[in-house]
């Protein structure tokens, strides 16, 4: 948003420097872009009216100027880019001595005996470089006085704030907004004048019906005509200046106080010609097959949009307005202004639905103030008299208090205050900040109960007024406290692993996180997930972020294909986030499930001499992921169980198991779905629910055993069918004591090996923390876990 800081000053009835005002306005959340002066420094520069404008005797594209500046003497300026037939306008003059732009002083020159007592000045003499044309000469206003300093008549002593408003902050929108925020941190409240115009100017009474038929949506409305308007009206030089500073264009003098009004109170403002109205206006939803011409295009309504209307045609779609229904001519007389609310959560998405950009839809999107619409139109209505001149008529409100927001009522605390700040502000600065903010307050035996302002859309619960007090109070003024720690032994604050340690895994295996969009291509989810149902957005910001994602496998892998088509050859990706799985068994029918995945692809390592290009495969994404449990605590009761899913290769995937509980999936992705995305390589993903390993499993602590341990190395043949996973878990089971330690070492296919078969090595580790074991007794247990590998896995002792 861009704003003139003169324009927000007239609000602000102290002294408050420019950098100061700066400061304030970052700290209150409105993040600055840039500071642009209006003008450069110069001086002596004055406005002069053309009288006589001639051709150079012996210069061809030159021309002399006589130029009136309010002096005895008529000043000769020579130029070449001035047309020779204007006179009688109004220009600006930089005089002999003056300095301009580029801090250049303007001297007497001698054009082949003729002398320039000056220049007629440029936007970029001046420094306005945010002029577009910004080499053009300047044209002034007839009514601009002869002499008269140009800073002062311009009001070039501003600068144009370029800034960010949060989206939770609709009231910043408008000048008042901002300057309400302004003035509560220096401890002053707003003190805006209302208009009433019927108090000084003479109303007639001009009767047409308006019809709201869905208060819910649109809870008020106030329309009023005015006859006879002359629509070639200049502009005053203060309102053309503010309206240009905030980036806005010039449309028609009519309009250009709508923009005005809707800069200065946030209030969208409509304006039809009346002339084009017919019978009366509706506020209703549309008909089945009621069409809108917009912009030179027709857009089918749909039976869920607020229209406006009249008796026979669409005039708008509620808070978009954008339609050919209100374009007004220069030939325009008679004008309706149109100034409502609407409920901000039930019109949202209009304007994506239907593909149709506009600045006041923004505005009632994010939340209008619902008690300014009054005040608007008579703004509305005096600034129109005054410019345009007119027959006013009264004003038709029609409004539904039943529907109109109420004004939200939250009981806070001294207590809530103390725990949630960990800093003490006295009573009557609190008492003073929510009043400064436009608050009705009570104060009572250390609780305050606060009546929210109409355009605070964002203050709903104890903690929104706490993150207020803090941001007026100022977050610089509250003390750095250092961190207490309880030194106690608490289990239970141990027994949770922080999501930053399993981050931090994952970035030292060589992991980059990455964070896509919950709004997902159904196409592509329907690939991956053929047997699910996503949640379908009513609003979608796209066609291809149209559903919400039921994995984060979705964005992984458009995160994969982004950066293959840039050439990259070795990703390893992960994402932690909400996924979106429907479910009518819960309330909302929406079970939100935190997830964390991975996905490798390419090569194992980067490129180095000593190293073969060898790719990463199913092994690799697997030890990441012990990785991860090793890191929970949770080995000894993790395994994984091979089982088809859709979406992974049949014979590389498998769930996760820790205890019972299926926490996720393992595998490489399907090689019919790399070929439809056009992957070039082997993909392997894994998923973790949160849930499934947040609680860390704190392990026993035990003396170090001071006997040996022994090791025996066994190797056996197996099917292939049978996982290792199945083998290293009953082989646990089977060591219940004396036994610290079961290893995979080798897994073999060749030479030796029966087709169908695998080679696997397992060393076991015997230690006891009572005794020296004997050799015999090992050799005892050793032959008992033979035994049982052959009956149960039908294993032979391959040596």
């Amino acid at each position: 948003m861009k704003l003139s800081e003169l324009w927000l000053r007239e609000f602000i009835d102290f002294n408050l420097s420019s950098k100061m005002l700066i400061k304030q306005m970052i700290l209150l959340g409105l993040n600055i872009n840039a500071i642009t002066p209006v003008a450069g420094k110069f001086y002596n520069v004055v406005i002069g009216e053309v009288v006589e404008c001639i051709q150079h005797i012996r210069i061809n594209d030159l021309v002399i100027i006589k130029v009136n500046i309010g002096e005895k003497k008529l000043l000769n300026i020579v130029s070449h880019n001035f047309c020779k037939h204007y006179t009688k306008v109004k220009v600006v003059i930089a005089k002999i001595g003056a300095i301009i732009s580029n801090n250049k002083e303007v001297k007497l020159m001698n054009y082949q005996g003729v002398y320039s007592e000056g220049i007629i000045c440029s936007y970029s003499n001046l420094g306005m470089m945010h002029h577009k044309n910004n080499h053009e000469i300047i044209y002034l206003s007839n009514d601009a006085p002869i002499g008269l300093d140009i800073r002062k008549y311009l009001y070039l002593d501003d600068s144009i704030l370029d800034f960010e408003v949060p989206t939770n902050r609709s009231d910043c929108l408008s000048v008042i907004g901002i300057a309400r925020d302004i003035l509560a941190v220096n401890g002053k409240q707003l003190n805006y004048k209302h208009i009433d115009v019927t108090a000084n100017k003479k109303t007639n009474i001009i009767n047409f019906p308006i019809h709201i038929k869905e208060p819910t949506l649109c809870p008020r409305y106030l329309g009023r005509v005015i006859k006879n308007v002359n629509m070639n009206a200049p502009l005053p030089i203060w309102m053309k200046e503010k309206i240009f500073r905030s980036g806005i264009n010039f449309v028609n003098p009519v309009i250009d106080i709508s923009n005005y009004i809707l800069l200065e109170l946030g209030q969208p403002l409509q304006i039809y010609n009346f002339d084009d109205l017919d019978t009366f206006i509706d506020v209703r939803m549309a008909i089945e097959g009621e069409q809108l011409l917009s912009n030179n295009r027709m857009i089918n309504l749909s039976t869920d949009t607020l229209v406006i209307a009249d008796n026979k045609k669409i005039l708008n779609i509620a808070g978009i307005y954008d339609s050919d229904c209100s374009n007004l001519t220069i030939d325009t007389k008679n004008i309706f202004l149109e100034s409502a609310f609407f409920n901000p959560t039930l019109i949202a998405g209009y304007s994506r639905k239907y593909n149709l950009m506009s600045k006041t839809f923004h505005y009632f999107e994010r939340g209008v103030d619902p008690k300014i619409q009054y005040n608007a139109i008579e703004l509305a209505t005096q600034l129109i008299f005054d410019i345009c001149g007119g027959e006013i008529g009264n004003i038709i409100d029609k409004y539904s208090s039943t529907h109109i927001p109420k004004n939200i009522q939250i009981i806070l605390s001294r207590k809530k205050i103390d725990q949630l700040i960990g800093f003490s502000i006295s009573d009557k600065n609190i008492t003073n900040i929510f009043q400064n903010i436009g608050c009705d307050v009570l104060f009572n035996d250390n609780i305050w109960i606060v009546k929210i302002p109409s355009w605070r859309f964002d203050l709903r619960i104890e903690e929104d007024l706490i993150a207020e007090v803090v941001r007026i109070y100022g977050y610089e003024k509250i003390p750095v406290l250092p961190i207490t720690v309880n030194l106690i032994n608490n289990i239970e604050k141990r027994s949770h692993i922080s999501l930053n340690r399993v981050k931090n895994l994952l970035v030292n295996r060589g992991y980059n996180e990455v964070i896509t969009y919950s709004f997902v291509d159904p196409k592509i989810q329907m690939l991956l997930h053929p047997e699910e149902s996503a949640i379908v957005l009513p609003h979608p910001i796209s066609l291809n972020m149209s559903v919400m994602r039921l994995s984060l496998l979705t964005g992984l892998l458009l995160t994969v294909i982004y950066n293959q088509n840039r050439q990259q050859n070795r990703m390893k990706f992960f994402e932690t986030g909400l996924c979106f799985v429907p479910d009518k068994l819960i309330s909302g029918n929406i079970k939100q499930e935190f997830v964390l995945g991975g996905i490798i692809v390419g090569y194992r390592y980067k490129e180095h001499w000593l190293d073969k290009k060898s790719m990463v495969d199913f092994f690799d994404i697997k030890g990441d992921l012990e990785s991860i449990i090793q890191l929970t605590g949770k080995t000894k009761s993790f395994f994984l169980k091979q089982k088809k899913i859709s979406s992974l290769h049949p014979e590389q995937s498998a769930e996760i198991y820790i205890n019972h509980d299926c926490i996720g999936y393992i595998g490489a992705i399907h090689p019919k779905i790399i070929t439809q995305l056009g992957i070039n390589n082997h993909i392997f993903v894994f998923e973790l629910k949160w849930e499934g390993i947040s609680n860390y499993e704190i392990p026993n602590i035990h003396e170090i055993s001071r006997y040996p341990y022994h090791k025996r190395d066994i190797v056996i043949v197996i099917s292939d069918d049978i996982p290792v996973a199945d083998i290293l878990s009953e082989s646990k089971k089977f060591f219940t004591k004396n036994v610290i330690e079961i290893n995979l070492f080798d897994v073999y296919y060749g030479e030796g090996i029966p087709e169908g078969y695998k080679s696997i090595g397992i060393s076991i580790t015997f230690q006891s923390i009572l005794r020296t074991l004997k050799e015999l007794e090992i050799t005892i247990i050793i032959n008992q876990y033979i035994d049982m590998l052959k009956n149960k896995f039908h294993a032979t002792l391959r040596y």
